[in-house]
């Protein structure tokens, strides 16, 4: 399933844009669980290093089932209710990707203050799931300037849980 959000600001202009596939729920269970692969032997996959650059602090949260309730509304789904994430054949409740993003954008918004919001952006990548319970931390590096957007600076952010897996990694830049 792919599906795309344009949140548009006041006056009509785009604010930002989202982009979002989700191939696993176009799959039939085979079994009675989803499968996950471990990271190291999917196909094209590359090791994890972290970028040399300046610390741009970082933040580590222990995300409950009951924050997933309260940021998805409580809406009964497998972001937010065990039964229907064992009908999709998770183990357990799958933190949103939209609440593990929010995380990585405050991370950022601490960092940056106003101007992530007037000229920031972020391309990030969703590399495994995040459970309920689990620990994670959100840290950034600040690179210098970016390769292709001119007067902006390059920063890269990841998430990593409390076993060293890497949940998210993302590249944003913002105008110097």
């Amino acid at each position: 399933m792919h599906y795309g959000i344009a949140i548009a600001q006041p006056d009509g202009t785009v604010a930002a844009l989202s982009n979002h596939h989700q191939s696993f729920l176009s799959q039939e269970l085979e079994g009675s669980s989803v499968e996950f692969r471990s990271p190291k032997e999917k196909p094209g996959a590359r090791e994890f290093h972290v970028p040399d650059g300046h610390e741009i602090g970082e933040m580590t949260r222990t995300i409950t089932r009951e924050m997933c309730g309260t940021y998805f509304h409580g809406d009964a789904n497998y972001h937010t209710n065990q039964e229907s994430a064992k009908e999709l054949g998770f183990q357990d409740v799958v933190v949103g990707g939209r609440m593990t993003l929010a995380y990585t954008a405050r991370l950022l918004e601490d960092f940056f203050r106003e101007n992530w919001w007037t000229s920031g952006e972020l391309d990030l990548k969703f590399t495994n799931p995040v459970w309920c319970d689990d620990t994670v931390t959100v840290k950034g590096r600040l690179l210098g300037p970016h390769p292709t957007r001119l007067e902006a600076l390059s920063c890269f952010v990841w998430i990593e849980k409390s076993n060293g897996t890497i949940a998210l990694v993302a590249d944003a830049s913002i105008l110097a």
